[in-house]
């Protein structure tokens, strides 16, 4: 027996240590595979340039570093190898192609992004305020200041300035391309047809296995020209068979404690704090998605916008644009558009109404009414606008840059502020107007999207002292003016657009009932709203 026992015991040390080198050999050939003894495998390739391990692992650091993602976390894991190589593409495909299309960043266009005026997604991301998600200027001023004597911050800021200008080339890039997307009359003319043109026909069809194979004969000849003509449908890909073993981490019990400690007192911050969102914002992980989405693209412990303990999910534009109203009355001068509640409107908007838009034409004046009926037993909230666009020159032989937006009465409007993702951020500033409250039209006007005026003018004129032709737009009862063409392209026109509300506030999910500016029209009362376009 106790030869037996020593044998065992021989026999479990020798069987241990081949096991510890089993191991320790698949671990060298990891170590080989991977690229730490000298050898760097390629991960990949980006227009016909190989990337290999060591340069998407460098990149990968970086942006880790830059953004604070943590890689025990799954997701954000994910998101950092999807950005680290998101950034090589930009790197061999994105920025030579912008070299040779000649679309550059000025220092001005760069200081500008830098100081928040025209703000990026990287200087965002950098110098956001958590408490408050504005761009925060004092913070760029303290890094800098830091750069100046930390070779590690000055070499962040570079980072952080080429990401700027690739994202801001980008923005060009893409507005070339939609500025350059044109549909002529003929091909709008044939795609109503093709979308209206009805066709009656009769077909009969028969299995071709159906057929018996003895009324054909195929010789070795037809066979064989029609595999060298079809080689590619035979091709085989090369297959790789892969082993790998799995080691499971866990968490100890020491692990749990900590967490548990760590819950508890988060959990009594969170039960103290005074301002709920600053604090989720200072101690989310994660990211909050601070623009709209719609109710399908939400979790299901997630809501966007609630209204008697209900969600609700609405266009960024509303619903009407995309509803189909009923003509109720068409006349050469007249004519009257009419829209009632229903199962898909109150799916995204909870009350019953009736609406209707009126176009009424009166000389060289285009009189445009909204109207809105309360059917329902409570208090209604909603806005109404207009997003008429006007070709600009008006004249031939005219430019863009020859007219200008003459308001109606004297004094600087209010600019309302918007985020990036356009929405109210509350930074409001004086906007300057020239020559006795003129606007002169620029096609850089309008790279940081739209100019959205208040306490302005009730009138505005597009003209030009060089032509005689000119469109007058009055808003008597409309609050807020918005100003757009799309940016970053020599559009050809002006959109100059009456609103009597503005989008929601940023950062904040709020009851209709409190948000600033919405029309409160009680049961059962009308609501009427008159603009005009007048062409001289």
């Amino acid at each position: 027996m106790a030869s037996l026992n020593t044998l065992r015991t021989k026999f479990g040390i020798v069987l241990s240590i081949i096991i510890a080198l089993a191991l320790l050999a698949f671990i060298l050939s990891l170590k080989t595979e991977m690229g730490f003894s000298g050898n760097d495998p390629k991960v990949g390739v980006i227009d016909g340039e190989k990337i290999h391990y060591s340069e998407y692992y460098d990149q990968y650091e970086q942006i880790k570093t830059q953004s604070g993602a943590q890689e025990s976390d799954e997701q954000q894991a994910a998101m950092l190898a999807n950005a680290a190589w998101q950034s090589l593409i930009s790197k061999y495909v994105l920025t030579p192609g912008f070299d040779k299309l000649g679309l550059r960043v000025t220092e001005p266009e760069r200081m500008a992004m830098a100081s928040g005026k025209q703000p990026t997604q990287a200087f965002y991301s950098a110098f956001a305020d958590p408490r408050t998600g504005t761009f925060n200027v004092a913070a760029v001023s303290d890094f800098l200041a830091q750069a100046e004597t930390n070779p590690q911050a000055a070499q962040m800021w570079a980072r952080l300035n080429e990401q700027a200008r690739t994202e801001r080339e980008m923005q060009k890039y893409f507005g070339l391309v939609r500025g350059g997307v044109f549909v002529n009359a003929l091909e709008v003319e044939q795609g109503v047809k093709t979308a209206n043109n009805l066709f009656a026909g009769k077909w009969t069809g028969k299995k071709y296995t159906d057929v018996p194979d003895s009324l054909f004969q195929i010789t070795s000849a037809e066979l064989k020209s029609y595999y060298n003509n079809h080689k590619d449908l035979f091709r085989q890909s090369p297959s790789r068979t892969i082993s790998y073993v799995v080691f499971e981490v866990a968490p100890t019990d020491d692990d749990l404690l900590k967490l548990e400690q760590k819950v508890m007192e988060v959990g009594k911050e969170f039960a103290a704090a005074e301002e709920l969102k600053s604090f989720v914002r200072a101690n989310r992980n994660g990211r909050i998605a601070d623009n709209f989405v719609t109710a399908a693209q939400l979790p299901e412990d997630e809501a966007a916008a609630l209204l008697d303990g209900k969600t609700y999910a609405m266009p960024i534009h509303g619903f009407v644009n995309s509803s189909d109203l009923e003509a109720e009355e068409h006349t050469a001068q007249r004519l009257v558009l009419k829209l009632t509640d229903s199962e898909n409107t109150r799916e995204m908007y909870p009350f019953a109404f009736v609406y209707w838009l009126t176009y009424e034409l009166v000389g060289n004046k285009l009189n445009v009414t909204f109207a809105v009926e309360n059917n329902d037993k409570k208090v209604m909230y909603f806005g109404v606008g207009g997003h008429p666009g006007f070709a600009v020159p008006l004249e031939k032989g005219l430019a863009f840059e020859d007219y200008c937006l003459q308001f109606e009465a004297p004094g600087n409007p209010t600019r309302v502020g918007f985020s990036e993702d356009c929405f109210v951020n509350g930074e409001d500033s004086e906007f300057i107007l020239s020559d006795g409250g003129k606007l002169p039209l620029a096609h850089n006007l309008f790279d940081q999207d739209a100019i959205v005026l208040t306490d302005m003018a009730k009138a505005v004129t597009l003209c030009s002292e060089k032509g005689t032709r000119s469109v007058r737009v009055s808003y008597p009862q409309m609050n807020f003016l918005g100003i757009w063409h799309m940016p970053f392209t020599d559009a050809p026109y002006v959109c100059i657009e009456p609103w009597s509300a503005l989008p929601s506030r940023k950062g904040r999910i709020e009851d209709l009932s409190e948000q600033p500016n919405l029309v409160h029209l009680p049961a059962g009362k009308r609501y009427d709203n008159t603009w005009s376009i007048e062409i001289f």
